[in-house]
């Protein structure tokens, strides 16, 4: 009865287990059919998720076209720089990592911080030295989303002589990708920022290519793969400008270190400037490489380096400006070369009295006299008699007032004083007085010294000529196209200017200090502009002087203009040195087929 009880428990217990096994049957059947089903046949699916999340693409940066000079120096090009970048603008990083970055590459902590932070930049690091690309080789796997990154880097062959004409690179900022989406342009593209750089960039900038390549789960780059195929990035085209950096050269090192100002030598009739230089200055390199303290001592100079006095700089011309009131007398009909007036040394515009700048006077001189003298009398009595509107319509015929269209970006407008401008004041009212001082250049009369070359170019060839860093004049002559003044009243002023250097405030630029003529035949006008106060009490600050010429005299080929911040009269500052351009423009061969006077007219 016992064992029979047993048996009949035994039995009653594996029943009611039998489902349970069962249970446990079937769900290790499923599992093992669901594992098949994954391995066989999702595999290949998987595979392929596998690929697509270690396989990337990244887009390989075009070389920049490189600028040559007129004679195909290189004035700038690109060289390979190793970078280190995020592998997205966004992409998070602790600061504990940075400073471990900035630690094993011995770099400023705030400063890589600051980088790393910055959502709208992916550079960390430009320009590694083979030191720091190595350390970094050996500990990337510690660093995620930092890579190592070739990438062109631009060289400038001259540095700070040409500054602010050919300007620089940089990565583009919020705001450029803001209005330039586009062209094609993502964070952590190199655009140009200023210059020749920034007006083409375009045409140097060249196009980005991309590739495929496998990384590593923590996205470092492991190979480049020959399929999906890779886009080749294609070169930017190359400039060659109308610079000739051996003139620019000889110009930049008539400069004292405290010294500013600035030269204009342009070519005629083609327009191509061959000399445009900007003292003080900054080297470009500085700005390229990131050199930081070299940045900020640019940005805090005392005479503003970054500015391109030559386009940007607006000046009251002084008594360059004679000669636009001497050719607008001329061609009104109203005078001639021979048309007198007297200078006891002062003129009275009601009780107010002006002053020649010598103070016996010239006594009764001619039209011609009162130029190559720059008798300040005379042009005050051609303000009481001839109409100033004669002066504003010639202005606007060699078009003063406008920019001179330049292939540079951010010039600057000059601006004639007349009684159209002094109605925009309040209270602006145009008097005799205001018509005196404006004759002289005095006054509200400001103006580039890159205009003062169009201005005489257009006086002296009787045409509008834009003046080009890129290109000449063809692309810019209208057909229709008049004559703004006669040859033969070109011829006048000529003459005119050829006496000032002979015999008049223009001396110095013809004749060294033993009084042997230097260089070729020049005509040119001084010009010397007086500096008020700013208040009671202080040393009266020097003047600015100008110096603008045609050269050679006879059928001349360039322009030359020479504007000196605070350095006193012009006839011993801008004339002499104005002769050293032509002594280095006539060793360099600029007038190996043009007419030279040794002594005489």
């Amino acid at each position: 009865m016992i064992n029979q009880t047993g048996d009949q428990k035994g039995f009653e217990l594996n029943r009611r287990l039998a489902p349970l096994f069962l249970f446990l049957l079937f769900f290790i059947l499923v599992v093992i059919f669901r594992v098949l089903y994954l391995q066989v046949g999702l595999g290949r699916e998987f595979e392929k998720l596998s690929a697509i999340n270690r396989i990337t693409h990244r887009m390989v940066p075009a070389t920049r076209g490189s600028i040559y000079d007129k004679n195909g120096r290189v004035l700038a090009g690109d060289k390979p720089m190793f970078n280190l970048i995020k592998s997205s603008a966004r992409q998070f990083f602790e600061q504990q990592k940075i400073e471990q970055l900035s630690d094993l590459l011995e770099l400023d902590k705030d400063f890589l911080w600051e980088r790393a932070r910055d959502p709208h930049r992916r550079s960390l690091v430009e320009n590694l030295t083979d030191d720091q690309r190595i350390k970094f080789a050996e500990n990337s796997a510690k660093f995620e989303g930092v890579m190592l990154y070739v990438q062109p880097r631009r060289v400038y062959s001259y540095g700070h002589l040409l500054g602010p004409v050919i300007g620089y690179t940089g990565e583009v900022s919020p705001e450029e990708l803001l209005h330039r989406r586009r062209e094609g342009l993502s964070q952590g593209d190199i655009v140009g920022k200023t210059g020749i750089e920034q007006y083409y960039d375009r045409v140097l900038r060249g196009r980005e290519g991309l590739e495929w390549i496998e990384t590593t789960a923590a996205g470092r780059a492991i190979r480049t793969l020959e399929k999906p195929r890779s886009i080749p990035a294609q070169r930017g085209d190359s400039l060659q400008l109308n610079i000739d950096i051996k003139l620019q050269q000889e110009v930049a090192g008539l400069f004292g270190p405290d010294s500013a100002g600035a030269v204009v030598v342009m070519e005629i009739p083609g327009g191509e400037v061959r000399t445009l230089y900007s003292h003080p200055t900054y080297d470009p390199n500085d700005f390229v490489m990131g050199d930081r303290s070299r940045i900020q001592r640019v940005f805090e100079g005392r005479l503003n380096p970054l500015m391109n006095r030559a386009v940007q700089g607006r000046y009251p011309p002084g008594s360059t400006f004679k000669l636009i009131a001497f050719m607008a007398a001329l061609r009104s009909g109203e005078f001639t070369l021979e048309t007198k007036f007297d200078c006891p040394g002062y003129f009275y515009s009601g009780k107010q009295r002006f002053h020649c700048w010598r103070e016996q006077g010239h006594g009764k001189i001619d039209l011609e006299q009162a130029l190559v003298n720059s008798c300040n009398v005379y042009f005050y009595n051609l303000a009481r008699h001839l109409d100033y509107g004669e002066i504003v319509e010639l202005a606007e015929a060699i078009e003063f007032s406008e920019k001179t269209g330049i292939d540079l970006p951010g010039e600057n407008r000059s601006q004639l004083s007349s009684p159209a401008l002094l109605a925009q004041f309040p209270r602006g009212h145009w008097t005799e007085g205001e018509e005196i001082n404006a004759i002289i250049g005095q006054g509200y009369t400001l103006v580039t010294p890159l205009q003062q070359a169009r201005s005489l170019a257009g006086l002296v060839s009787g045409k509008l000529i834009t003046p080009r860093l890129v290109g000449d004049q063809s692309d810019f002559v209208r057909s229709d196209q008049q004559e703004i003044v006669s040859v033969e009243l070109g011829q006048k002023l000529l003459t005119a200017m050829d006496r000032v250097t002979l015999e008049g405030t223009g001396f110095r630029a013809r004749f060294d200090q033993q009084f042997q003529p230097i260089g070729p035949a020049v005509a040119g006008k001084t010009g010397t502009v007086q500096k008020t106060r700013r208040r009671e009490g202080i040393e009266q600050p020097p003047a600015d002087a100008w110096f603008v010429s045609a050269v050679p005299s006879v059928d001349p080929r360039y322009i030359v203009v020479v504007y000196l911040a605070d350095a006193g009269s012009a006839a011993r500052s801008a004339a002499p040195l104005a002769r050293q351009i032509y002594i280095a423009m006539e060793s360099i061969g600029y007038f190996d087929s043009s007419p030279k006077i040794r002594g005489g007219k």
